[in-house]
């Protein structure tokens, strides 16, 4: 399965997502070394997450983890999330690997899913995209308010 998802303002790309199923179990060990031989160490590892995420030029990975939260690229790209301030302004690229369907514990996967997030270009999107909607409801808003008050 490939999921690519587009900006709604300008029909960029923002993500792209692939979901793939194993014939045969792969042992946790060797896919996690494979895919740090491939993309270097993770930024963050947890069970059968791995992210590996590349800030904006002159940013300096705090101490925070709501920092690296952000810049995950898993779940990301939708345009509920709490875009009144610009969350993803330090964030540039981001990789997310998501192994799953283990039967044992995370000792072997039976599935992979693979994000990558643009947010150079998905967070102004969202913000507009955003923005459009507040605006959109604003309007809905007045034009109900025009209307008369029922008869209580």
């Amino acid at each position: 399965m490939i999921d690519v998802r587009y900006g709604p303002q300008s029909g960029k790309v923002l993500s792209i997502r692939r979901k793939e199923r194993f014939n045969n179990p792969v042992v946790s060990e060797e896919i996690k070394k494979a895919l740090t031989e491939k993309y270097g160490a993770p930024t963050s590892q947890y069970s059968g997450d791995m992210n590996w995420v590349a800030y904006r030029p002159g940013y300096a990975y705090g101490s925070k983890n709501s920092d690296l939260d952000e810049c995950k690229a898993r779940g990301n790209v939708n345009l509920t999330g709490s875009l009144g301030t610009p969350r993803f302004q330090n964030c540039r690229v981001a990789v997310s690997v998501a192994l799953g369907d283990s039967n044992n514990n995370g000792k072997e996967y039976l599935s992979i899913e693979v994000m990558i997030t643009d947010f150079a270009t998905s967070e102004p999107e969202l913000l507009a995209a955003h923005a459009t909607m507040k605006r959109k409801e604003a309007e809905e808003i007045e034009a109900h308010r025009k209307a008369p008050v029922p008869k209580l």
